[in-house]
């Protein structure tokens, strides 16, 4: 299985779709979407399944997002997706995450996270964490990035590119 993973478009689509995209089998967007507009672009390229992020309280938005968390199963492989992840700093706090999430069940071996413009893809504790970046439209806040995983079986792996 092969997905797709953005988050923090706020309103912003990526087009045009970026090579590591194509073939995709879902897309998920971990929050802070910014309009219907960005799902109608995804959902052109493959299934889409979002969260809310903070951002996303627009009427247009209702009934379309997973609240968050959300747990999901990614073929056959325990999932969380959220837009923000218990709040604090990713590089002082990572051991804390995977030890916190260890006590959920299902464990999950695949956390995809938003909310703080800050790419991660690493494995800590068993558990993959990935959050995709920023691909905003503010060039303020540095290079917009987007992610990929790749399933195979009991396989993970996956990488972060720019848009």
């Amino acid at each position: 299985m092969k997905i797709g993973v953005i988050a923090d478009t706020h309103g912003l689509a990526p087009d045009p779709i970026p090579p590591p995209w194509r073939q995709l089998d879902l897309i998920i967007h971990a929050g802070d979407i910014g309009g219907r507009q960005v799902l109608d672009f995804l959902s052109a390229i493959a299934p889409v399944r979002a969260v809310r992020g903070n951002y996303d309280h627009l009427p247009e938005l209702e009934g379309l997002l997973l609240p968050d968390p959300s747990p999901l199963e990614l073929d056959g492989i325990p999932s969380l997706v959220t837009h923000r992840l218990f709040g604090m700093a990713w590089d002082q706090h990572r051991e804390q995450y995977a030890l916190a999430l260890s006590a959920f069940d299902p464990r999950p071996r695949l956390v995809i996270f938003g909310h703080t413009h800050h790419p991660v893809c690493e494995e800590v504790g068993g558990i993959w964490f990935l959050n995709p970046g920023y691909a905003g439209p503010d060039p303020l806040e540095g290079k917009r990035t987007a992610g990929v995983i790749y399933i195979e079986g009991e396989n993970l792996r996956g990488g972060i590119f720019p848009l």
